[in-house]
């Protein structure tokens, strides 16, 4: 299911709601927004368990510090296994569309987004993108009377050539945004620097804070975040208009660079590695300041990272960003707030949850209700936050890193791994035809530990065991198949 949505019209909702966010003029659609949350979603880039130090994850190699989080943890609920694609820009388009990348293809109606989208990609005929006319989670809540507005990282479509400024500024409004402010569409080149220079560097940042007087400071691009997401909140505050914030940070992704002073401990950090401490620990920070502006009462807020740590910083490099292993897709997530119970508060959950289910929980929070007939991937998880013995909300899942993006063929990468609740999990790499099968509950947590079978998967393994694996690759099948032209059954 598509769905269609005109230019001229969204430029005007994206000026009414930029209006909202500079507190002047509000949307109308108020009818019942008082007894409706709001949703914010914290989005970190390149973070995963191992430097968020209540997840205990190799203390002994010195994680960062996050003593905001920590505190937290102690008093939201928190996910011990939670998982993302191994790359951002796959994540991402999970949480916007509820899916994984295969689902729809027979349709046409897949998101198609595998691997993260690149700069050298840009404007070739390999470019891919997010289908802008895919249903999306803005989509779902414009219906029941909420404003979405994104705040930092896209990464889900860009474009180059002569005008590349305008041939998709409006990307995020063509995938149901309201507004956007202060952020790229991908990476940025710098921490540092006015707006002028991020508007055209390698960022590619296009809808960036400019001082009205034509002024343009040095600011830390995380501040500058934070301080309009704050200046949202504040301005929304006082009003029956329910609201998803997509708070989308560039932290902690390189460059590795040293943040403001009064922002980390971090002493003289000259390594990548020190840099990235200093890095976590100024969103730390920034975040505990933000949290400081929003009402719980009336919001909920989800905390996530988009994918592992990179290898460059992560604490055991051979559990990393961009691989399917543990460190790669094992990802912290804290929910507070309006949606949470009060007997809760404080909870550790062992139910395994995925990126797309945020769509569905996000909907079930607001009360949203998808188009008759829509398929999605996510569930909603929104009942393991309101009682205590309530049963996992899905039982297994399958990540994936394919390459190129778009699922047309001439791949240099396939690889596939599904995970149940019980910790087991198969990877395969489809183009090798390797296997190989973990306990990843029995091994050290954060990692997938050492295979249990590879070459000679599933001989010799215990029934049960085997009963696990058999289901596992039935899964990963399943996906190989809805993959045009992609080789080989394990």
């Amino acid at each position: 299911m598509t769905i269609h949505r005109e230019k001229n019209d969204l430029a005007t909702r994206g000026i009414c709601a930029l209006m909202v966010l500079l507190g002047s003029v509000l949307m109308t659609n108020k009818s019942g927004a008082a007894e409706q949350p709001n949703v914010i979603l914290i989005l970190a880039d390149d973070l995963g368990i191992d430097h968020v130090g209540f997840y205990g994850v190799h203390q002994d190699r010195r994680p960062s510090r996050t003593p905001n989080l920590d505190r937290l943890a102690s008093d939201w609920v928190a996910f011990d296994w939670a998982y993302a694609f191994p790359v951002c820009s796959p994540t991402r388009a999970s949480i916007l569309t509820g899916r994984g990348p295969i689902t729809g293809i027979e349709n046409g109606e897949h998101h198609g987004v595998t691997a993260a989208l690149k700069a050298a990609d840009l404007g070739t005929p390999d470019e891919w993108s997010l289908p802008l006319d895919l249903i999306t989670l803005p989509d779902v809540l414009r219906p029941a009377g909420y404003t979405s507005v994104l705040i930092g990282k896209w990464h889900l479509g860009q474009t180059t050539g002569e005008n590349w400024r305008t041939d998709r500024f409006w990307d995020p409004l063509l995938a149901g945004f309201d507004a956007l402010r202060t952020g790229s569409k991908g990476g940025i080149s710098t921490y540092y620097g006015p707006a002028e220079y991020e508007a055209y560097g390698w960022g590619n940042v296009f809808f960036a804070t400019h001082d009205p007087n034509g002024v343009h400071r040095e600011e830390y691009s995380l501040s500058r975040k934070i301080d309009s997401a704050v200046e949202f909140v504040n301005a929304m505050q006082n009003e029956d208009l329910p609201y998803f914030l997509w708070l989308s940070l560039h932290s902690p992704h390189r460059p590795y660079t040293v943040p403001p002073v009064h922002l980390h401990r971090v002493a003289n950090p000259t390594t990548r590695l020190e840099k990235y401490h200093a890095m976590v620990e100024a969103m730390d920070q920034e975040i505990a300041r933000f949290l400081e502006k929003v009402d719980l009462s009336r919001t909920t807020v989800i905390f996530m990272g988009d994918n592992g740590t990179p290898t460059a910083v992560a604490l055991d490099p051979d559990e990393a960003k961009a691989s399917l292993a543990d460190g790669g897709i094992h990802v912290p997530l804290l929910v507070a707030g309006h949606s949470v119970a009060d007997g809760l508060r404080g909870r550790r959950i062992s139910a395994p949850v995925i990126s797309h289910d945020l769509f569905a929980t996000v909907a079930e929070i607001t009360g949203a209700e998808l188009p008759a007939g829509h398929q999605i991937d996510g569930r909603s998880f929104l009942p393991l936050l309101k009682t205590r013995n309530a049963p996992p909300t899905r039982t297994e899942f399958v990540v994936s890193r394919v390459r190129p993006n778009g699922l047309r063929g001439n791949y240099d990468r396939v690889r596939l791994a599904a995970q149940n609740a019980d910790g087991f999990k198969v990877h395969w790499d489809v183009l090798t035809g390797e296997i190989e099968f973990f306990d990843v509950h029995g091994a050290a947590y954060g990692t997938d530990g050492d295979p249990l079978c590879n070459t000679n998967c599933p001989d010799g393994l215990p029934l049960g065991q085997r009963a696990q694996f058999d289901r596992l690759i039935e899964l990963l099948e399943q996906e190989e198949s809805k993959i045009p032209n992609s080789p080989g059954t394990p």
